[in-house]
């Protein structure tokens, strides 16, 4: 209807497939194993757009690896929720509540186990001038979406037992390595790598 149409192109060994596009926004996916050096030649593509949106999905990984450094380097944002029950906000980090919301009954509050609702959370940004466009420097939002914040993925109960729960307290065969629930599922790097 706009008049858009959309390349899917690969830069997995080299940056050059983009080059000589002229684009106004620019996805990169699983940018967890993106070559860091590739991303300002890429940028390039969107030097005479109006609006040069910039988007970054992907899984982390080990501590170093592309997506984090760019998290780190964004405004860090971070989706909290209020407990309705005891009042603690519930943080989805590996320092705070990441692992101990998870439990039986469904995502819940860490001091209180009540079930925890998602929709009543908030974006906190870890360094929030860094999420506004400044004199010097142009603002990088950055905004972690671990799966115990996605509402289809605990609900209904029966999903949310397999697709969270038993990848951390399932059975052998079905439950996950500690790095790789926090890198697979609630998109936390780990220093034991990919």
């Amino acid at each position: 209807v706009s008049g858009s149409h959309f390349h899917g192109i690969s830069c997995w060994n080299s940056p050059s497939s983009a080059l000589g596009l002229s684009i106004d926004s620019v996805i990169f996916v699983e940018t967890q194993d993106f070559n860091l050096d590739f991303i300002p030649q890429i940028r390039e593509t969107l030097r005479t757009s109006d609006h040069r949106y910039e988007s970054y999905f992907g899984t982390a990984r080990g501590v170093e690896n592309t997506i984090q450094v760019l998290f780190d380097a964004s405004s860090g944002a971070e989706w909290l929720t209020k407990c309705a029950g005891c009042g603690l906000w519930v943080e989805p980090t590996q320092e705070k509540h990441a692992l101990s919301m998870i439990q039986r009954h469904g995502v819940a509050c860490p001091d209180c186990s009540r079930l925890l609702d998602f929709e009543a959370g908030k974006w906190v940004h870890r360094n929030p001038d860094r999420s506004e466009d400044r004199e010097d420097e142009p603002g990088f939002a950055g905004y972690h979406i671990p799966a115990t914040v996605i509402r289809d993925l605990v609900t209904p109960h029966d999903r949310y037992i397999d697709t969270i729960y038993n990848k951390l307290h399932g059975p052998p065969g079905i439950r996950y390595s500690e790095a790789k629930f926090l890198q697979e599922v609630l998109g936390l790097s780990s220093d034991q790598g990919g």
